[in-house]
């Protein structure tokens, strides 16, 4: 088997089309409970909105040659607190590891910011997975509201 050449790009500009391209790549993943389009709501957004959000959001990537195969969305105060907001990986390449190196990554970078808090919501069943990078239940937990039901 041929290995592949992974590059991870820490706070890597992604453009509008790269992330609609991620998006309809992960809309094959449909896990035991969810779907990628009811955990990302990727049908809500505007492409105005996205483009804000891109903009205000550091994204950790990995490319293959040029073309974006995973990521972790980080927004933050860019400070003390970071939100991971979103990590995917194209279905085809999961379970290779390198979702794992983006997590380790995002950490990476946090920790030269000097971080008071990384938080992340994770899918019931997924918290063991990212335990594995010292996340653990947080002392409050995570509310919601919607803004489309």
């Amino acid at each position: 088997m041929k290995s592949i050449n992974i590059n991870y790009i820490i706070n890597d500009k992604i453009s509008y089309q790269e992330l609609q391209n991620l998006f309809k790549e992960m809309d094959s993943v449909k896990g035991a409970k969810f779907w990628a389009r009811d955990i990302f709501h990727y049908s809500w957004r505007t492409k105005k909105q996205e483009l804000i959000a891109i903009k205000k959001s550091t994204f950790i990537t990995a490319r293959i040659d040029e073309k974006l195969v995973g990521l972790v969305r980080l927004v933050s105060d860019g400070v003390y607190d970071f939100y991971v907001a979103e990590v995917m990986v194209i279905p085809s390449l999961q379970s290779q590891g390198i979702g794992k190196k983006l997590m380790n990554n995002t950490i990476e970078y946090c920790k030269k910011i000097g971080f008071i808090k990384i938080f992340i919501s994770a899918l019931p069943g997924k918290e063991t997975y990212y335990q594995q990078f010292g996340f653990k239940p947080a002392m409050s937990q995570v509310l919601e509201i919607k803004f489309r039901s």
